[in-house]
């Protein structure tokens, strides 16, 4: 009884583990509305070229730019469309079920990220709410000075799947003038990190 028992634990065990949800499974899979940029069948040629030791292979979009794959990992994907923009796409794991998040790059003036979250029905989720200046201020009052010397926040984006962490980054200096990047720089913070729990992100101080 014991050894069916196990035996039966250790086929359930495989069985999860051949369906578990990969990043690469997510981007191949996501419907033309949330990723225009390729169809499915580029997209799994792009994934078969990276795998095969072809990464430096661009594959060409549907808007006529060239694109291709940077990293895959089980719980993370990064392509580059040309040098204009990123995209990464990561797993968030659940209790129930596993979430994908879309975080967009555009490079210019300087990497500003766009982040949206959807369940595997690819349903959108509100989950997260992107930081705004005063979430880089330092101090409560230096809001005003802080939003004068920035009229508008530039900050990228990354998942780290290891740390479980969704890090921004301060790129205010890389439009900014020198004088006031430095004014501005002193005020802010250079970093935000948020810690995925499993329901919701929570910042961490």
């Amino acid at each position: 009884m014991i050894r069916f028992l196990c035996i039966t634990i250790l086929i359930i065990t495989s069985l999860c583990a051949s369906a578990r949800r990969t990043a690469s499974d997510a981007f191949i899979n996501a419907p033309m509305s949330i990723l225009p940029l390729f169809d499915h069948t580029q997209r799994l040629d792009m994934v078969d070229y990276f795998n095969a030791d072809m990464a430096d292979r661009s594959d060409n979009n549907l808007l006529g730019g060239t694109s291709k794959i940077q990293t895959i990992e089980p719980d993370r994907l990064i392509l580059s469309a040309g040098n204009a923009a990123t995209l990464e796409i990561s797993l968030l794991p659940t209790k129930k079920d596993t979430i994908v998040a879309f975080i967009e790059t555009l490079e210019t003036p300087a990497p500003d990220s766009n982040i949206r979250f959807f369940d595997l029905s690819w349903h959108e989720l509100n989950i997260f709410k992107e930081p705004d200046i005063t979430s880089w201020t330092l101090n409560k009052r230096h809001e005003n000075e802080v939003a004068r010397l920035v009229p508008f926040m530039l900050a990228s984006a990354t998942f780290d799947p290891t740390a479980q962490e969704l890090i921004y980054t301060n790129n205010v200096t890389q439009w900014l003038d020198s004088e006031t990047a430095a004014q501005a720089t002193s005020l802010m913070a250079g970093q935000l990190r948020f810690k995925w729990n499993g329901t919701s992100f929570k910042r961490i101080k």
